[in-house]
């Protein structure tokens, strides 16, 4: 599904994420993330801020849809990121 995104999450958007994972773990009484509050929070706060292309119009996929595949494909134990998926300036 990465392939009906035009343009990604900032660097805000990580920030935002990553904070809103820790209010989530502290209002569940724990003093740190797990992978669970990641999950809860990625679609409120990215659904917004991923701007999918206009085949994504046409194959009625929306960004609720893209970033939950991304979080199924996601490896909650490591970093292991799907293969169609690479980060600037890391070797793959």
């Amino acid at each position: 599904m990465t392939n009906y995104v035009t343009h990604g999450a900032s660097p805000r958007a990580a920030i935002a994420l990553a904070e809103s994972s820790r209010a989530v773990a502290l209002l569940n009484g724990r003093p740190t993330v797990g992978f669970e509050d990641v999950e809860t929070v990625a679609s409120p706060v990215l659904n917004h801020r991923l701007i999918l292309n206009y085949k994504a119009r046409l194959d009625r996929v929306d960004t609720f849809g893209v970033i939950g595949d991304l979080l199924k494909r996601l490896d909650a134990t490591e970093l292991n990121l799907p293969a169609d998926i690479s980060l600037p300036g890391r070797a793959q």
